[in-house]
């Protein structure tokens, strides 16, 4: 099916997937661009906890770094770090929903980078959702995430190369980070094209749940946060990977959804099949105020998008400071 391996796969897949802020390691590779300067805010709301790195208040020198992406996938990657540190010495790697490219989440990579981490959202590889691909057929769905996550052929419903797996965007990603800001260590989350899985925190978004949430399975990293997922299956029906077990502890798992988002059903009874609560009254509401010390939570706020509305710029709501009004709910969902 094309695929790439070996050598010749990694190079290509250097070629093609280079941060633009690396000008000319690749055709198609914008010119090197600075950091954008955000404007300082005032985010005095959010008391500073003794918990939080540093114990700083909100910083004012944090930076979005947009990035090239391969020509076949959906958006250019995002960066967010505070520029002078403190840093947890976590990474934050955030696979969005088909739907929204990396660029659409920027509050919500703000405020994971506020907390101390460095966050980078990688951009999808062009492909359906997986429920439209495998349907019923329950084998299907791991052989599907098992491509995505790698970029190798192991099923007929994708044609993908090396360099369009999780594994290679992550890691190309990183370098072209790493070439242009050597001084804010985002070389210390990979070694030898391998991610440092003891150091990364995944957070997914619809697909990108499922995706977080399969490869938690397989893989022991250090946080798993499932915002509106996992989504496959079909019907009322899990595919068998959700009820296979997983790697990362429970204790490691954390999750919001809307529970007017059309597949509640469904993440619901992934949740519990997971291990993740015992059905939708074990999972609190945060729209009363802020819910501490539980690891997965539900919002009903009236939303036209209840999906995007935990996670995407343009459907959250806001205080009237024009404040995203679910700030506190994932610094508790991300951690210190």
């Amino acid at each position: 099916m094309g695929k790439l391996n070996g050598l010749a796969g990694a190079a290509v897949a250097s070629a093609m997937v280079v941060a633009a802020v690396v000008a000319g390691l690749a055709p198609g590779c914008s010119n090197a661009v600075a950091p954008k300067a955000e404007a300082p805010q005032s985010y005095s709301d959010i008391a500073v906890n003794t918990g939080d790195v540093g114990g700083l208040p909100e910083p004012a020198d944090l930076a979005i770094d947009a990035s090239q992406a391969g020509a076949s996938w959906q958006g250019q990657y995002q960066a967010a770090v505070r520029v002078q540190g403190p840093w947890s010495g976590k990474l934050v790697v955030v696979l969005p929903d088909l739907t929204d490219p990396p660029g659409h989440y920027r509050e919500l990579l703000r405020e994971f980078a506020r907390a101390g981490h460095h966050v980078l959202a990688l951009p999808a590889a062009a492909a359906p959702a997986v429920s439209e691909l495998c349907g019923a057929n329950s084998a299907c769905y791991d052989a599907v995430r098992s491509e995505l996550w790698d970029g190798l052929d192991h099923s007929p419903k994708l044609t993908l190369t090396q360099a369009d797996g999780v594994i290679a965007r992550l890691v190309s990603g990183l370098q072209g980070l790493e070439k242009v800001y050597p001084g804010q260590n985002w070389g210390t989350y990979y070694s030898a094209a391998v991610p440092t899985w003891a150091k990364i925190r995944l957070v997914g978004h619809g697909e990108g749940a499922s995706q977080a949430a399969w490869a938690a399975g397989k893989q022991l990293v250090e946080r798993v946060v499932l915002l509106a997922g996992p989504v496959d299956g079909q019907g009322d029906d899990l595919p068998a990977w959700v009820n296979n077990g997983h790697l990362t502890p429970t204790a490691q798992w954390y999750g919001l959804c809307h529970t007017a988002d059309p597949q509640w059903a469904r993440i619901a009874k992934g949740w519990t099949a997971l291990g993740l609560g015992a059905g939708p009254l074990s999972w609190p509401s945060i729209d009363q105020g802020a819910v501490l010390g539980v690891p997965f939570l539900t919002t009903a706020a009236a939303s036209a998008q209840p999906r995007k509305a935990i996670a995407v710029d343009e459907a959250l709501a806001r205080d009237s400071q024009n404040r995203p009004v679910l700030r506190q709910t994932w610094r508790n969902l991300i951690g210190p």
